[in-house]
C-alpha cells in the first residue's frame, strides 16, 4: 500500500485495519445496546399477555 507514492510497510496497514475493524464493531456493540433498552422499554410500557412476555423473556435469554 503506498501513501503519496511512499510505500507502508504491511504491518502498519494490518494496524489501522484493526483499529478500523474495533471501532466499527465498538459502535455496533452500542447500536445493539440502544436498541434493545428501546425495546425493553416498549414492552414494559405495554399491557400484553403473559404468553408474550414469556416469548420476550426466551428472546432475551438467548441474545
Amino acid at each position: 500500500m503506498s501513501l503519496s507514492g511512499f510505500t507502508m510497510p504491511p504491518e502498519i496497514s494490518h494496524n489501522r485495519a484493526v483499529k478500523i475493524i474495533s471501532e466499527y464493531l465498538a459502535i455496533s456493540m452500542e447500536q445493539r445496546v440502544k436498541a434493545q433498552r428501546q425495546f425493553e422499554e416498549m414492552m414494559i410500557s405495554r399491557e400484553m399477555p403473559i404468553e408474550m412476555a414469556f416469548k420476550a423473556a426466551i428472546l432475551n435469554k438467548k441474545a
